[in-house]
């Protein structure tokens, strides 16, 4: 289920930081399926020089990333993705944990964005999009998901439920 934004999860209230550990949240999705196994989970680092483009390619899991330098630009085909901008910005003074969801925007087909460091996308499962270099530096943007092996995407009608 997905949770409200700002919304603490669990036992968040009484989470206190810990001397001398620092947590950074990048970038999180919540799905109600995954795709049936085998699956592979990675993750990367993908370095766009300006004006280069990634097509519209389909995502068949869930996938994320987070701006690292430059900007990007997607344009959403199919499906929808979210982005929270800034991640630590969306985050309560003095708070960072893995534990409140960020304040999100949802795009879908048609939609343009345009993301900048910081900001992080969830590319929902059947999401298609492009990614492209909008800047004039290159776009360093690391990411990750869970992708089947074999190409069956991650629908209701082939996935395993999240207990």
């Amino acid at each position: 289920t997905p949770v409200a934004a700002g919304t603490p999860v669990g036992e968040a209230e009484e989470f206190a930081p810990l001397a001398g550990v620092v947590f950074q949240p990048l970038a999180f999705g919540s799905v109600e399926v995954l795709p049936l196994g085998p699956a592979g989970i990675g993750i990367g680092r993908l370095t766009l020089e300006p004006g280069a483009a990634i097509p519209p390619h389909p995502h068949l899991g869930p996938e994320f990333g987070v701006i690292e330098a430059g900007t990007a630009s997607i344009t959403v085909s199919e499906g929808e993705l979210q982005v929270a901008r800034g991640r630590q910005a969306s985050l309560p003074a003095g708070v960072a944990t893995p534990f409140v969801a960020p304040i999100v925007e949802t795009f879908g087909a048609g939609d343009e964005v345009t993301l900048n460091p910081g900001d992080a996308v969830f590319y929902e499962p059947g999401t298609v999009a492009d990614l492209r270099n909008a800047g004039d530096q290159p776009l360093v943007f690391l990411g990750g998901g869970i992708e089947p092996i074999g190409g069956a995407p991650a629908t209701p009608e082939a996935a395993t439920p999240i207990a």
